[in-house]
């Protein structure tokens, strides 16, 4: 049933929230309700503004891409975006690996680096494009971006070095063909 199904994924996106790293509140630190007590006009011109969803728990409401089977490839790396009720997920190489053959700067085969179905928990960007954090196998409350971007205008995927310009010369891949 339709009740049922919103349980269910009201219960999934509570059990994401639990597993994300979180800040440890500081008494130096109030939240943005204290502020808007004092400051009304600024929280409401804050509240209006696109900062305040900027980055948010991956939700049926919150995701813009299109997690439809699609394959995007990043680096030479292929990356398949899919959606299991109101979960998301990626099936691609695994992040913490990745991260240590750029890190490391040695060249790498993409047959040589496994390959994992990671959880979609948070998401970034709400205005002109979204990108999204998954879950580290290996660490706990460690997240890594897809490298991968929704743009929301066009509806379609693109590998983040087609959104961002880097310097000329700048090696952006360790990942040999």
């Amino acid at each position: 049933s339709a009740w049922r199904d919103a349980h269910r994924d009201r219960a999934e996106i509570e059990s994401v929230k639990q597993g994300l790293p979180r800040l440890e509140r500081d008494a130096e630190y109030v939240s943005s309700e204290t502020c808007r007590a004092c400051h009304p006009s600024e929280y409401d011109s804050w509240f209006r503004t696109y900062h305040r969803t900027m980055t948010q728990v991956a939700t049926p409401e919150s995701v813009l891409g299109d997690f439809d089977g699609s394959t995007v490839t990043s680096h030479g790396l292929d990356y398949r975006v899919s959606r299991e009720g109101g979960a998301f997920y990626a099936n691609m190489p695994h992040p913490d690996e990745v991260m240590y053959v750029v890190q490391g700067g040695k060249p790498t085969p993409p047959d040589q680096i496994e390959r994992v179905d990671a959880r979609v928990v948070m998401t970034t960007g709400s205005h002109h494009y979204q990108t999204y954090w998954v879950e580290s196998p290996t660490y706990d409350k460690l997240l890594q971006t897809l490298p991968l971007v929704y743009l929301k205008e066009d509806q379609r995927w693109i590998p983040r070095e087609a959104a961002f310009m880097n310097p000329p010369n700048e090696k952006t891949s360790y990942i040999t063909q």
